[in-house]
Order: structure tokens, then C-alpha cells, then sequence
């Protein structure tokens, strides 16, 4: 079969919500464009920024940092820098820093690294079997902290994430299901934190499905790992992945129109269920919706689990003594 756009070139990849084929040529220039829209609709650059593009080694943040840097070529004054989180994860996340190291030289980008063990004391891997918390959990509240933090100690105006499509849907889902609809009115595109302490977020891939940003990555050549982290099968978001991905069979369209619903009702929830100044947490000074922040209550939780594992090891190697 021919490219459906160009008539060209083979047409090796099936669009099923648009019921075409495309050429892998074809493929990168509407993903592009969608992107470029994406940007433009929601006017999320403006020359002279400091823009931070994290970074994880996956195929998502390669293609998102990719793009971006192109659409910014034309802005005077913008500064791009790639930002990593090293959870702690041996054998998934010493290959993707390999994976992103390769990708920051290769678009010529500053790149800056900040770790879990630096910060906490801890690596991920050392501490998810000491809490009642699932490991994404954990990991996504204290990432998305340490990911705020040096943002903004970068200067940061803008943080770009490489969430994708099935990322957001899922998102959207969830939350909706949970009826957390201040969480979900902050998942809208216009909708930015009262807070300075908040560096904003933007999306630009929220609109291009996940196969369609592995198929550009490959056809621009773009290293990354292609790996899942070893603990995502565990989290609940894998249960919405496969409840989206077996609706998507019957209905190609699903996930946007599930993210156009978002974006029609984002603006109407954000006035009715995000009211009030952001608060700050008493113990680190980061937002909070609460006395401490997400993050400090498990890293709390963590210190007490840690305190009682010590006196448990401690108690049992005292009875070991006395018993010989």
C-alpha cells in the first residue's frame, strides 16, 4: 500500500482513527504539525525564556526535547536545558541516563542530572518494600518534587514533559473515576499555578498517540531505551492503559475525544473546584494541599518504617546473642 498523503513511499504506518496509511516521511511532518498546534493553540512559549525539557531516556522525552528545540530555533533569547531524575533504579535507569546522555550531545543541549540518593538518602529500589505506598506512587510524588525544585532553582519559566496521548487519557480517566475533579481541572492546558514556587508544565505530545511517538523517534533516528521501568506493571495506571487500549479496538478515536473533553471542561472545573491561595508545606516549603506536602508525608513514612526495621534487626540480633 502507498503513502495515503504523499503516494509515494510505502505506506507502513495505519492511523486507524484517521483510516489511513502513511510513509514514515509523512508520519513525522503531521506528528510535527500537530505538535507545533498544540504549542501555538496554547501559547506556551515566548522568546527569552528558560525552558526545561525533562528528559528520562524513554522515547517520549527524546521526541518531545526534539521538537521543541525545533520550534524554538526561531525565538531569540530562549534557553533549553534537559533536565533528569535518577530514581534508583539498577539495570532500568543507568541504560536510559546511557540513552539521554547520547540524545543531549546529539541536539547540543545543556544537560543536568539531580538524583534520589542525593537528595533523600535513599534510591527508589532500597525503600519500596518499606512502605504500604505502590513503587509509581513513591516515585512519581517525590520525582515530580525534585523535578519542580531544580526547575525553578534553573530559573526555569516552563517545564516540558514528554507525556503522549494514551498518558493523558489515562490521566483524565483516572481521575474522573476517583471524582478528583480539582486534580483533573489541573490537568487542562490553560489552567497555571497560582504559585510561584510552581514552575508550569506543558504537554506538548498530549495529542499524538503513543505508537505514532515511537514510530518518529525511530524514523528520526533518536536514541533512547525502550524498556518499561520494571515497576509499571504494578501501578494502577497499567489497569487504565489496557482498559483504554481494549476500547480503542472498537473505537480508534477514544483517547481524544476522552482529552477533548478536557479540554472543553477543564476551565469550567478549574473555576468551581480550585479556589484559594496555594499553601505551602510547613516542613519543606514546597505547595501543599495540606499541613506537610505529598512528598514529605511519605518521606516521613519512609523514616518511621526505616526507625522500626532498624529496631526490629536490632531486637532480633540482641535475642540471637543471648540465645548462644
Amino acid at each position: 500500500m502507498r503513502c495515503q498523503r504523499c503516494g509515494e513511499r510505502p505506506g507502513r504506518y495505519r492511523r486507524p482513527y484517521a483510516g489511513d496509511a502513511v510513509c514514515g516521511r509523512c508520519l513525522v511532518e503531521l506528528v510535527r504539525d500537530r505538535v507545533f498546534r498544540e504549542v501555538r493553540r496554547w501559547r506556551w512559549f515566548r522568546p527569552g525564556q528558560t525552558v526545561v525539557v525533562a528528559v528520562s531516556g524513554g522515547k517520549d522525552s527524546a521526541v518531545a526535547l526534539r521538537l521543541v528545540l525545533e520550534y524554538l530555533d526561531p525565538l531569540p533569547g530562549v534557553e533549553v536545558i534537559a533536565l533528569t531524575v535518577d530514581e534508583g533504579i539498577s539495570g532500568f535507569r543507568d541504560r536510559c541516563l546511557r540513552e539521554a546522555e547520547r540524545l543531549v550531545e546529539r541536539l547540543d543541549v545543556r544537560w543536568e542530572v539531580v538524583s534520589f540518593e542525593e537528595e533523600y538518602g535513599f534510591r527508589l529500589e532500597e525503600v519500596v518494600e518499606e512502605t504500604e505506598h505502590p513503587a509509581c506512587t513513591v516515585c512519581g510524588v517525590l520525582r515530580r518534587r525534585l523535578l519542580n525544585a531544580r526547575a525553578r532553582e534553573l530559573g526555569a519559566d516552563v517545564v516540558v514533559t514528554g507525556h503522549n496521548l494514551d498518558d493523558e487519557a489515562q490521566a483524565v480517566l483516572m481521575n474522573f473515576v476517583k471524582a478528583d475533579l480539582a486534580q483533573l481541572s489541573k490537568l487542562h492546558p490553560r489552567v497555571r499555578p497560582e504559585s510561584e514556587a510552581v514552575v508550569p508544565r506543558v504537554k506538548p505530545l498530549r495529542r499524538v498517540p503513543e505508537r505514532e511517538v515511537r514510530w518518529v523517534a525511530d524514523e528520526l533516528g533518536l536514541p533512547y531505551h525502550p524498556d518499561p521501568c520494571p515497576f509499571a506493571s504494578s501501578s494502577v495506571r497499567s489497569f487504565f492503559r489496557r482498559l483504554l487500549d481494549e476500547m480503542e479496538e472498537r473505537l480508534p478515536s477514544v483517547k481524544f475525544g476522552i482529552v477533548q473533553a478536557l479540554d472543553r471542561a477543564g476551565p469550567v472545573l478549574a473555576e468551581e473546584f480550585l479556589k484559594g491561595e496555594v499553601q505551602r508545606c510547613e516542613r519543606c516549603g514546597e505547595p501543599a494541599s495540606d499541613r506537610l506536602c505529598k512528598a514529605c508525608q511519605i518521606l516521613e513514612e519512609l523514616r518511621q518504617s526505616s526507625s522500626r526495621l532498624r529496631d526490629r534487626a536490632s531486637s532480633s540480633a540482641r535475642t540471637s546473642s543471648e540465645e548462644r
